[in-house]
């Protein structure tokens, strides 16, 4: 028998229910000023019906229900949401507008889906997103522009995603991003421009990749980084070169590499 119920967990309010994919108008009419919405059933499509209800709340959350697809009109009515949990799910792709009306989303959380194609508007109306995590997923192959709607971004997670190149253009919208995860994916190359416009970045993580070496000059831009992770890739040289002539942080760790020569000015 179907079963939904409100509770309070602190100042947070969530709507839990057992079969969601059958919720009725009735099941949720009146729950619109929730501060939260959350979900722990089965769901396979994320629609503007059941979103609908929510467009107050500031949070919601839809983990483990199997979803795997949302409709591009299902967040059309909640600019006042602002953020948004979708992780551990079976969500293929993403299309182009799926947040646009997300004015004040600060955190969207897509980790542990299926997820191969992100279309390059797919995160237009992002303008306020602070906190993106796609970790987890089939990103072998990214639009250049994929990024390009989120100038506000600070903590970028794209660690496990099969990620096999950093193009010259696929960071250079995040001028105001302080953290990157790229770690554990397939890079075999980052392109000696690919950083240029970090120029806030303050930790960098690259590690369990592919990599061989280091272009000269990517680093050079990048003068708060404070913490720099490359372990277990394939590097053979540290060069000078690469980091520019600025003091280079607190911290790197290049561990677990093939590293058979240092530069005497590094």
């Amino acid at each position: 028998m179907h079963q939904a119920s409100v509770t309070t967990d602190g100042p947070v309010q969530f709507i839990k229910g057992q079969h969601v994919g059958n919720l009725t108008d009735a099941d949720v009419r009146g729950l619109t000023a929730l501060n939260g919405a959350e979900f722990n059933a089965t769901i396979r499509v994320l629609s503007r019906h059941l979103v609908n209800y929510f467009e107050n709340a500031q949070s919601f959350i839809i983990t483990w229900v199997r979803l795997e697809r949302i409709t591009f009109d299902a967040f059309q009515r909640c600019g006042n949401i602002q953020e948004v949990v979708l992780m551990n799910n079976e969500l293929t792709s993403l299309y182009d507008g799926t947040f646009r009306n997300c004015r004040n989303l600060r955190r969207l959380d897509l980790r542990s889906n299926w997820i191969e194609t992100i279309n390059s508007d797919a995160f237009n109306g992002l303008s306020t997103l602070s906190d993106l995590r796609l970790t987890s997923n089939w990103l072998s192959n990214l639009p250049d522009d994929v990024f390009q709607h989120l100038s506000s971004l600070e903590l970028l997670d794209m660690g496990h995603t099969n990620l096999q190149r950093i193009s010259q253009h696929l960071l250079s919208p995040f001028v105001n991003l302080q953290a990157a995860f790229l770690n554990s994916n397939q890079l075999t190359e980052i392109h000696p421009e690919a950083f240029n416009y970090l120029e806030n970045l303050m930790f960098l993580d690259i590690s369990n990749n592919f990599l061989t070496s280091f272009p000269d000059g990517l680093f050079q831009n990048n003068t708060n980084l404070r913490q720099f992770f490359a372990t277990s890739n394939f590097i053979t040289r540290l060069d000078r070169k690469s980091f520019g002539i600025h003091p280079f942080g607190n911290l790197i760790n290049v561990v677990k590499n093939r590293i058979v020569e240092i530069d005497p000015q590094f």
